[in-house]
């Protein structure tokens, strides 16, 4: 059975007399489990991954249930939480609350938790691809010749001070060909000369 299907069958298992929590445990576990994507889980991922799938689903929509149906008979739950049917069962107090429009608090947190979601959804995000798109265009690298450099000591010091450059993101110093690669947002090319300057390296 398809999700949209389940929710009139669940409906009328209520007003045969079924627990909310058996309905809502049909709810879960019938569109979870239609052959369609029973059939696709197992040729894909295999019969352990389906039975485990299978176990999971059965396991949830049951404590799920039960957990329901506890909160309903403990009062927790508001009889008006249920749908008409399994309200008009629970009392004909509880039927007339429901239609003189008063609201509990159960219904005012829904409906503030459903408006909230809702807004997070409309929100506009900016996908990770396009985050470094922008980080990419406004990324620019810079590349030396240093003369002066000895040993890697010379290499670590100087990559040192490129990276303490404000904007430099990035610096690579090579002495195999003497050279420097700085990469960064915003960095100024004389506060790099400078920090090449002030260990005594020069650049060609």
């Amino acid at each position: 059975v398809c999700a949209t299907a389940s929710t009139p069958i669940a409906l009328a298992l209520i007003h045969a007399g079924l627990s909310p929590g058996a309905a809502l445990v049909f709810l879960i576990s019938g569109p979870a489990t239609n052959s369609a994507a029973l059939t696709t889980l197992w040729k894909v991922l295999g019969r352990r991954a389906a039975i485990l799938y299978l176990v999971t689903v059965a396991v949830a929509s049951l404590a799920t249930g039960l957990a329901v149906d506890g909160l309903i008979g403990a009062g927790a739950l508001p009889s008006s939480a249920l749908v008409p049917a399994a309200s008009a069962m629970a009392g004909a107090e509880a039927a007339h609350a429901h239609h003189d429009g008063a609201r509990s608090i159960f219904e005012t947190t829904s409906a503030v938790a459903l408006l909230l979601v809702l807004v997070n959804a409309l929100r506009p995000r900016r996908r990770p691809h396009e985050e470094a798109a922008v980080v990419d265009v406004s990324e620019h690298m810079v590349e030396l010749r240093i003369r002066g450099m000895r040993c890697n000591g010379c290499v670590q010091s100087l990559q040192r001070a490129l990276s303490e450059v404000s904007g430099v993101t990035k610096a690579e110093v090579r002495l195999e060909d003497g050279s420097a690669r700085v990469r960064g947002c915003g960095f100024s090319e004389e506060a790099v000369a400078e920090a090449v300057d002030s260990l005594g390296f020069t650049i060609e």
